[in-house]
């Protein structure tokens, strides 16, 4: 919220959610969209959680090894179904790939 104070046009999120609890998890994430759409605020959300990655974003970009190994729209302010379509998408665009070690 302090954040906010400064009306900024850009705010960064890494990793906000990672430590609550699913039903938390969810309430925030309607929050933070809310607030973002109410006071049209972009945002750079960076996040381990496809489906969260899904559910709030325009765009979702997937960075492996320092390079961009993917690129996508999101599902933001979508049904249920297309959040977990575009989910399985980028999941399946990750693990795709093969593993070299």
């Amino acid at each position: 919220a302090r954040a906010l104070l400064a009306k900024p046009q850009l705010l960064l999120l890494d990793e906000p959610l990672g430590a609550l609890d699913a039903l938390t998890r969810q309430h925030m994430q309607d929050l933070i969209l809310d607030i973002f759409t109410k006071q049209h605020l972009s945002s750079l959300l960076i996040t381990h959680d496809v489906n969260e990655a899904a559910r709030m974003a325009d765009r979702i970009v997937v960075v492996k090894d320092g390079k961009l190994a993917y690129e996508t729209s999101g599902a933001r302010g979508q049904s249920p179904e297309k959040i977990a379509n575009t989910a399985a998408r980028v999941l399946n665009a990750i693990v795709s790939e093969p593993v070299t070690t």
